[in-house]
């Protein structure tokens, strides 16, 4: 008896929008480990603005200068000028995309099971997410203020090479008063990978004003937890509903701060990110909002075309309170 027919099928997307035996729902196995974008939100340090500026911000640069005195003394008073101002601008990114006027007719009645439109709208999204929060064009980029296509990204703003060269929020870092702290590179974590981090949070605090999140690699990230398990005793929780031990934790934190690993952060790096300085601006009209759609008809095309587009920047108000420390992947 013959054997059953080989059947090799792709399921491209109209096949896997219109087949009547596919189920109608998306399941995200795309994006990437992006959870600093997440932290911003949990923090609340998205902020929507509507025009200028992405973010206009009058800073202190210096301090009057304070004088003992007796009853007799002259008491000569000068003019001050303790502030300046800082001003980041709008950064432009675009999900394009297009539809064949054939897979909208194809797509369409009893055969449709998932619409081409809605899941193509999703899948900009997860993706327009992604690069924001990603390092060619995201958060996490080497970009400047001078580059409108990218987010000035943390290798630029927090960058452990340029300490006093380049401008930060158009100010120049050759001013003492606005300029990253830079640790000490790492060259073997368990050695001493946990002093060189304590040393720059240290840097990084003002009064009672700390890091609230130290966002580094994957590999920095165990070899961070490698180094507790050396130096720090704990309890094992009973889960009672498993009746096990659980040896893991949902949160690890470095003196108070959030310690997380990000897939955008270069290689052998860690940032120091103090919340109450730094912001995702994002333009009200402008957050991953879809384009309307427009036939393509003009190009000789019979099809559709839209974006999703994303204008905003991420800025800073202080840069001393935040810092870089390299070399944490070694060990």
């Amino acid at each position: 008896m013959a054997g059953n027919l080989t059947l090799s099928r792709e399921f491209d997307i109209l096949w896997s929008s219109t087949a009547p035996d596919v189920m109608p729902m998306l399941f995200d196995n795309i994006t990437a480990r992006i959870p600093l974008i997440h932290w911003f939100a949990e923090q609340g340090r998205i902020e929507m603005r509507s025009g200028g500026f992405a973010l206009e911000k009058l800073i202190y640069k210096e301090r009057l200068t304070a004088t003992g005195f007796t009853g007799l003394t002259n008491i000569t008073a000068t003019v001050p000028d303790p502030w300046t101002r800082i001003a980041y601008n709008w950064k432009n990114i675009a999900i394009p995309f297009k539809i064949p006027g054939t897979h909208l007719l194809k797509n369409s009645g009893q055969a449709k099971v998932f619409d081409l439109i809605e899941g193509l709208l999703e899948a900009a999204e997860l993706s327009g997410t992604e690069a924001i929060g990603g390092s060619t064009l995201g958060v996490f980029s080497t970009a400047d203020e001078t580059d409108e296509t990218r987010i000035t990204g943390l290798q630029s703003v927090l960058s452990a090479t340029q300490t006093t060269s380049g401008t930060v929020g158009q100010l120049n870092r050759s001013n003492a008063f606005w300029r990253q702290q830079v640790g000490t590179a790492i060259t073997d974590f368990s050695a001493h990978g946990l002093s060189r981090w304590r040393n720059l949070w240290l840097n990084c605090q003002r009064g009672n004003e700390t890091p609230g999140m130290v966002c580094t690699t994957l590999t920095q990230f165990s070899n961070f937890l490698d180094a507790l398990t050396q130096s720090l005793s704990y309890n094992l929780p009973v889960v009672a509903s498993a009746q096990r031990l659980d040896v893991g934790f949902p949160d690890v934190f470095f003196l108070g701060s959030k310690v997380i690993h990000d897939a955008g952060v270069p290689a052998s790096t860690a940032y120091m990110i103090n919340g109450q300085t730094a912001k995702l601006i994002v333009h009200e009209d402008a957050n991953l909002v879809a384009e309307e759609f427009q036939s393509n008809l003009i190009n000789g095309e019979y099809a559709v075309v839209s974006a999703l587009i994303f204008s905003g920047n991420l800025a800073f108000t202080e840069l001393t309170r935040n810092g870089v420390i390299t070399g944490g992947d070694s060990d």
